[in-house]
């Protein structure tokens, strides 16, 4: 199976956890153990050759035999929609090897895991693994809207747990969630931008290194195109693509014929990530260090000043 950048899965199991989020419990048709994962890893899920989503694992990497990912429901999307109306048991869905953009420190002295709505999943496969103190938060609207609750309320034994939610309780202090953060403290965070942005801010003032401070968006912050058109020079065949004010480089160069991946199309994924050769890309990634930013751009929410070289 590892020969391959791709797996054919079985829906072995499918779950309402909540009005608009179900769970996928995914296995190989013959029950072969599956690619390993790290706490915090994601699979890309396929409808088509250009519709794709990375959607975070649950499980714990002591699960070898399944993957299982949960879908929050969105109007407008291209990929849960149909999982979640079309997919049923016993179908074959294409899925990409895991990746893993959020990475859990094993070896940290102390650890606060904080989630927001649907961005408890990759935070799930980290309380599957952690045995190092920890504090775990689950912040969201009501226990109808909280994924895993039940799952979460039957282990209250085993991880220190707090549940925030809004509808009941208000708006939650962030810097209260980080009372107990020392200088070794890791600081997971997963959920919505304001959510993440807000325990950012806390940890700094906390005065955590930025190694110790991790988060992982769910939902794009830009989607919007380029601020003014720019032309692409792919260096191998010497051929110009421009690419249009509104418009992204990758619909750019997926309407000149050129196969290009991509699945978020807001800068956080990390798959549409190419290596430029010559030129001033104008960076909106929210995955990209700095010195990454010297050689590698995301091609599906980035901007430039005249002409960008890529190594295509």
């Amino acid at each position: 199976m590892l020969r391959y950048k791709f797996i054919n899965l079985e829906v072995v199991s499918i779950h309402q956890d909540t009005p608009d989020i179900k769970t996928f419990t995914l296995k190989d048709a013959e029950n072969w153990d599956l690619p390993p994962f790290t706490p915090g890893s994601h699979i890309y899920v396929h409808r088509s050759e250009f519709e794709s989503r990375p959607y975070s694992l649950s499980n714990g990497p002591a699960e070898n035999k399944l993957y299982r990912i949960s879908v929050k429901r969105v109007e407008d999307g291209e990929v849960s929609p149909w999982l979640h109306d079309e997919v049923k048991l016993g179908d074959i869905v294409l899925v990409s090897l895991p990746s893993n953009n959020f990475k859990f420190e094993s070896g940290a002295a102390h650890s606060i895991f904080i989630a927001g709505g649907i961005g408890i999943t990759p935070i799930m496969s980290m309380l599957d693994t952690v045995s190092h103190p920890h504090e775990f938060f689950y912040l969201a609207r009501s226990p109808e809207h909280a994924a895993f609750y039940d799952d979460l309320r039957s282990k209250a034994g085993e991880h220190p747990r707090s549940f925030h939610f809004s509808a009941e309780q208000g708006k939650t202090d962030i810097r209260s969630l980080l009372a107990r953060a020392g200088p070794q403290t890791h600081v997971y965070c997963c959920g919505p931008a304001p959510l993440m942005d807000a325990v950012v801010e806390a940890c700094q003032e906390k005065g955590l290194p930025a190694d110790q401070i991790h988060v992982e968006l769910f939902k794009p912050l830009r989607s919007g195109g380029a601020e003014a058109a720019f032309t692409l020079r792919l260096k191998k065949s010497g051929r110009e693509i421009v690419v249009d004010q509104g418009n992204n480089a990758v619909r750019a160069l997926r309407a000149a014929g050129i196969n290009l991946q991509a699945s978020c199309m807001g800068g956080i994924c990390g798959r549409c990530v190419t290596t430029y050769t010559d030129g001033s890309p104008i960076h909106h990634d929210q995955i990209l260090s700095a010195e990454e930013r010297k050689s590698q751009v995301a091609l599906c929410v980035c901007s430039a000043e005249g002409v960008l070289e890529l190594d295509m």
